[in-house]
Parts: structure tokens; sequence; C-alpha cells
């Protein structure tokens, strides 16, 4: 593998004068690392063997490496939450020349210490990493892929807020993909870990926002989406098999017409494999980006 340098690092020495440090050179199990970084923003060591970019052990290397020129960062995990990496702004600013323009929006000054959602976040991550890997075999076009703790807009709109008709939906993900005969499709993404009891209690707060925004075609709407798109699918994916059979047996109606665009997983099952056969609320197994009939 070739090697690549930071331009443009300067320092300053102990006799107070400015000197210019030597660039980091980077592997390409490095860059693959700061990449992988910039597109999931945060991303725990199992998600890098994941990801294929290399072992655990030379993982941990390239990391301790890339965390000691001040490019990366971490928190350890805890028994609540694995620990995870994320870029630094020192990474932006150095290698913002050899990346697109959007990766240097993923570092943060701040990271991830202390956050209270950082499970829920991994598992996100988890879901988008299933999500490109199965549109990668299957021919699937992924336009667009954000998550709800995505660099926001100038107005601190979070990444995945749609406003239609003084209406605010934010799902924990969105995303915009293209099927294999060219047909759109918009997926709204709700992961559900419940802490460490596997709580139904965030799922059900906000389970009737979040069919009013499935009934009304809140997203499409907001997206302007043209008339005669194939309506948004909304995707819950729920920690665990016994949590997902929880949250089903305590669904209202499910025999009504606006569950038919609404679909249930386990994370285990969309890490295997996100294009498996999800659950509708009648209990019946369906392929989400099918046609709903009418």
């Amino acid at each position: 593998a070739g090697w690549r340098d930071a331009a443009g690092i300067v320092g300053t020495r102990s006799d107070g004068r400015i000197s210019r440090m030597k660039p980091l050179q980077l592997s390409a199990a490095d860059e693959q690392m700061l990449a992988a970084l910039g597109q999931y923003r945060l991303l725990t060591m199992q998600q890098i063997e994941r990801l294929g970019i290399a072992n655990r052990k030379h993982a941990g290397e390239r990391l301790k490496r890339l965390a000691a020129a001040g490019y990366v960062d971490s928190v350890r995990g805890s028994p609540m939450a694995p620990g995870v990496f994320w870029l630094t702004l020192k990474a932006a600013k150095h290698f913002a020349d050899v990346f697109a323009p959007e990766w240097a929006q993923s570092a943060s000054a701040k990271g991830f210490s202390g956050s209270a959602h950082l499970g829920q976040r991994v598992a996100t991550v988890d879901v988008c990493i299933g999500l490109r890997a199965w549109a990668e075999r299957t021919g699937y076009q992924v336009k667009t892929l954000r998550t709800d703790f995505d660099g926001g807009s100038a107005d601190l709109k979070r990444a995945t807020s749609l406003t239609w008709n003084g209406v605010t939906y934010t799902a924990d993900a969105l995303g915009e993909l293209i099927d294999a005969s060219g047909a759109p499709w918009v997926i709204a993404l709700e992961v559900e870990t419940g802490g460490h009891g596997e709580r139904l209690d965030n799922f059900q707060a906000k389970l009737q926002h979040r069919l009013d925004v499935i009934s009304g075609r809140h997203i499409d709407r907001a997206m302007n989406r043209p008339p005669g798109s194939r309506a948004a699918r909304m995707l819950f994916v729920f920690k665990s098999a016994a949590m997902l059979g929880r949250a089903l047996k305590s669904l209202p109606e499910p025999a009504a017409k606006h569950w038919q665009a609404i679909f249930f997983a386990a994370l285990p099952d969309v890490v295997e494999n996100f294009g498996g056969p999800w659950l509708q609320a009648t209990g019946e197994r369906r392929n989400p980006f099918q046609p709903v009939a009418s």
C-alpha cells in the first residue's frame, strides 16, 4: 500500500519559533479508517473490523497512532455502551484536501464523550453499515444516508429533520435509495434500544406521531417527492428479538392501512442481512421495497 502525507502541518518549537512538523504518513488502512469515520461519524472497533478495513490487532495499532497524532479521539466502553472513535477538528484541518469536502463536517471537538444515547447511536451505525452492504450486493444505489447525529445545518436543524405543514419529524436515519430497476425509494429508520432493560417507553411515547407522519405522507411531502412516488417506508429496528416481540404485541389496530408502509426487524437480523424479510404489524413477512397494496 502507498503512503500519503498530510499537507501543511505547522508546530511551535520549544524556543517559541514556528517550525514545520514532519507530516504524518497515512497507510492504506489509515486512509480507510479516516474515510469510514467521516462517513459514519463514529465507529467501534468491532464495526471497523466488520467494514473489512483491518483485523482488531492491526486496527488497534493504527488507531493508537492516529490518536497520538491528534487525528482521532475516543471514549472508553462501559457496561451500557461500547467504546467509540471519531474524527477531531485537527484531522479535518490537515486532511481536508485528501477527502471529499463533506468528510470534514464529521469532525468534532466534543465528540461523543458523556453521550446518554451512545448505545443507540452505535446501533444506528450498525444498521447503516448493514444497509450499505446489502445495497452493494443487490444493485441498489444509496443516494443519500444520514443520521440524526450527523452535522446539522447553520440553523441548528438536525440532519434528519423534515418539516411540512408546520409539523417536524426527525428520524434516527433517513435514506434515499434507487433500486436495480431505477425506481426511487425513501426510508426513515427508527432504532429502538431501550437502555439496559430494553424498555419500550420511547417507542410507545413517539408511536402516534410517527403513525401520523406515515398516514399523512409527511416524509414524501417534506422532501418534495413527485406525485406518484412510492410511499416512504418507516423501518423500526429493535435491539433484540425479545424486544421486537414485545413491541409487536403492543401495536394498536395492526390491520389498519397505515401499517402497510411500516416494517419491523431485530438488530441482529438486520446486521446479518438488511434485505431479509421484515415483519409487518399483522405478523406477515414482506420485503419493504415492494408497492403497497391500495
